[in-house]
């Protein structure tokens, strides 16, 4: 099945180009094939885009199919009627809005929920989500230990949390 990755960073306010790599599984699945540092944040969705190609590259599924990369058609115009003050958390919060109404307009006619976008949040919390549902995140960081995984569900983490926090 062709997966279609769109990167994004509300902090930066940064779109990736949309890529569509061959992933015959779980999209969990693939990630955690990249090495730990194959992903970098905290910069342009740009780059973690680029590192993303890199990494599906290495990949033995997908090393066979066809890898695109495109343009995502955004009607920036609506980008200009946010009103928090860039660089804050209501700016990132109402951007994040703003970005998913776009995918959604743009994914009007797609009525199969495989075949959505996936959106890859490059700033803390992680998420990677699919048509609204949080599909798996990034371990933040904090409290990271040897042995945890670098890329959990929602129940994956939550139970993580539930663990950690019973053993203090």
């Amino acid at each position: 099945m062709y997966r279609t990755f769109v990167f994004f960073g509300s902090g930066l306010a940064t779109v990736s180009p949309v890529v569509t790599v061959w992933w015959p599984g779980k999209v969990i699945d693939l990630f955690t094939q990249f090495p730990a540092g194959a992903l970098h944040y905290g910069s342009f969705a740009s780059h973690t885009c680029a590192d993303f190609i890199v990494a599906c590259s290495a990949v033995k599924e997908t090393k066979g199919g066809v890898m695109e990369v495109s343009s995502l058609r955004l009607r920036w115009e609506g980008e200009d009627r946010l009103t928090a003050e860039f660089n804050t958390p209501a700016y990132t919060v109402e951007w994040r809005a703003w970005l998913y109404t776009e995918i959604e307009r743009l994914c009007a006619d797609i009525t199969d929920p495989q075949k959505l976008p996936i959106l890859v949040e490059i700033d803390p919390p992680y998420h990677i989500t699919q048509g609204g549902t949080v599909l798996f995140q990034r371990h933040s960081g904090r409290g990271y230990q040897d042995g945890d995984p670098l890329w959990m569900t929602p129940a994956q983490a939550a139970r993580l949390a539930k663990e950690r926090g019973a053993a203090q």
